[in-house]
């Protein structure tokens, strides 16, 4: 067991195990197209908040960063586009900092140009699932054309599931990538992006299973194909 344990932590440390297992999540959206219609949606999926000690209230984390700037990028790419264009953050308060995340993402936005009118806040989701979960009848009642989500690349792949389960055939959009270190000095680096990787297969493993089981509510068709 003590050397099974071993060789996983060397095969990730070495960069390795990432390398493999990211390239799978990743490589399909190493570059994403983005089509615009008359009514766009572009879903940002959060990645938790910080509280600095001398400062009070929540403010963006850096591993969040990525995901705000893309989202702007699209979005004005939209209204350059002069289609019609909302973004719809998504995240609850998790950590526990007093502030969702979708509150402090769109603060952010507002700072960055989007106007409040071009924003809704969806503040109740605690994970993924419930991102989808929750976004779905916002999108429905804005009966976008096109629905842009916006998120890191390695959780493309599980964010897309869940939200097509529940009826909506979102675009990917990816805001970063993720690249180990191949090396023979390990890397605790490289072990978190093990880490990382290990979590997407494992909720998209949870998925399966959970369906198999019908833990799940049933899937929503969607309501339209592109």
């Amino acid at each position: 067991m003590f050397a099974s344990a071993l060789v996983l932590f060397v095969i990730s440390a070495w960069g390795l195990a990432p390398t493999w297992m990211l390239r799978s999540l990743q490589a399909q959206y190493s570059a994403t197209a983005v089509d615009f219609a008359g009514k766009n949606a572009i879903v940002v999926l959060g990645l938790g908040t910080e509280t600095p000690h001398d400062l009070d209230g929540a403010e963006v984390g850096m591993f969040a960063y990525g995901r705000l700037t893309k989202a702007l990028e699209v979005y004005e790419a939209c209204k350059r586009a002069a289609a019609h264009c909302t973004v719809i953050v998504s995240g609850g308060d998790s950590q526990g900092h007093g502030a969702t995340e979708a509150e402090v993402y769109a603060d952010r936005l507002r700072t960055l140009g989007v106007p409040n009118e071009d924003l809704v806040t969806e503040s109740k989701s605690s994970n993924t699932w419930e991102n989808a979960l929750n976004c779905a009848p916002i999108l429905t009642q804005l009966n976008a054309e096109h629905v842009f989500l916006v998120t890191s690349a390695v959780h493309l792949r599980r964010s897309l599931v869940y939200f097509h389960h529940f009826g909506i055939d979102a675009h990917p959009v990816r805001a970063d990538y993720l690249a180990p270190f191949e090396t023979l000095v390990p890397l605790s680096y490289n072990v978190l992006l093990t880490d990382l990787a290990l979590h997407e297969y494992l909720g998209l493993a949870r998925y399966r299973v959970y369906n198999a089981l019908h833990l799940n509510p049933p899937a929503v068709l969607p309501a339209r194909a592109d």
